[in-house]
């Protein structure tokens, strides 16, 4: 029995000797400093108001659609084509403000027209007229 406790006692050295500098090595680094966080900060930086009553005016800003309470129809007094817009959609218009142009071509056809018709009627008139200076002598002479 001594010598089942004498190899014991042998083997225990043994592993105590080859368990002893990991043991130190465990300890050493148990005593070394412990794993930092992150560096304490210092005050928060705050942004101070005095507070006073006074006066602030209120507005309101809204995005919508408007639609007016009357309901306006725009008719064409002469027929023909439209060139262009010349109102803004939305924007104030007065009594006897553009709001279209038109395509001249037709109109100033019929003014020629009309030019052409009133020449040749007042060359009409000449002729009468010239007749009627011609005849009434003619006529007071019986």
């Amino acid at each position: 029995m001594h010598l089942v406790s004498a190899c014991r006692a042998s083997s225990l050295s043994n592993v105590l000797s080859h368990a002893a500098p990991l043991l130190l090595v465990a300890l050493l680094g148990a005593c070394s400093k412990a794993p930092q966080g992150p560096p304490p900060r210092g005050p928060a930086n705050v942004t101070v108001m005095t507070v006073a009553p006074r006066e602030v005016p209120v507005s309101f800003e809204f995005v919508a659609q408007t639609q007016s309470p009357r309901a306006v129809n725009i008719q064409a007094r002469v027929s023909g084509f439209l060139d262009r817009r010349v109102y803004t959609e939305g924007a104030l218009v007065k009594a006897g403000q553009v709001l279209f142009l038109m395509d001249k071509k037709p109109f100033e056809a019929q003014l020629d027209q009309a030019k052409a018709a009133m020449q040749q009627q007042k060359a009409a008139m000449d002729n009468a007229l010239a007749n009627l200076k011609r005849t009434k002598p003619l006529v007071d002479q019986d």
